[in-house]
């Protein structure tokens, strides 16, 4: 068998089996961009409810579907890294101006690491442009009351706050309020004008 025959089997015998293995590389590069993009429209669909599951999500996504390997994606790595760092600082007992100053800090990180990831994803996207959101005053007060619902839910069972109660009442079944009627009304039948009546009986 010449060069150039063993050339042809082999080639006809490989063809089909890089052909489908290159699919399936091209497969994995679609799937790898398509997470990334939903990582993106995630976020910004969400900037304006960042306590909410799905930005939170989609946050923590962004280690595991971006690649350090990428100069660009590890940028975004990076970003989002100095971001969560700020975001996990204890403003608890922070006073009301360095609580806003944390609050512009978080701002500014967070459209850092959205110009990173449009820039890693060939995304044509402006400061201006990542910054706007509309978030509906109705749903920002509810989002307020559920932090505030959750932060005092976690002080209670940290042991930090005492759970307040005040009982106003008991419940009581029907049966239990007819009898306590009737003992109510025998006792007054014996009481009679104010005095009780008794009656003695000798029995032999």
């Amino acid at each position: 068998m010449t060069f150039e025959t063993f050339a042809v089997v082999f080639a006809t015998l490989l063809g089909p089996i890089l052909a489908v293995q290159a699919q399936k590389m091209i497969e994995r590069i679609s799937e790898r961009r398509r997470q990334k993009q939903e990582v993106f429209r995630s976020l910004m669909v969400t900037r304006g409810s960042r306590v909410s599951f799905e930005h939170v999500r989609a946050l923590n996504s962004i280690d595991i579907v971006f690649s350090q390997n990428d100069k660009k994606e590890n940028k975004v790595i990076k970003k989002w890294r100095i971001y969560a760092f700020n975001l996990n600082q204890n403003v608890q007992d922070a006073s009301e101006a360095a609580l806003a100053t944390w609050v512009n800090k978080n701002d500014e990180l967070f459209l850092d690491l959205m110009e990173a990831m449009a820039l890693a994803l060939g995304v044509p996207a402006e400061r201006e442009h990542l910054a706007g959101a509309y978030l509906p005053k109705a749903h920002f007060d509810t989002a307020q009351a559920q932090q505030r619902a959750l932060s005092s839910i976690a002080r209670v069972f940290s042991g930090e706050q005492p759970l307040k109660m005040d009982v106003t009442s008991f419940p009581a079944s029907p049966e239990a309020v007819s009898r306590q009627e009737e003992i109510q009304k025998k006792l007054l039948l014996a009481l009679g004008d104010g005095e009780m009546n008794v009656h003695i009986t000798n029995q032999p």
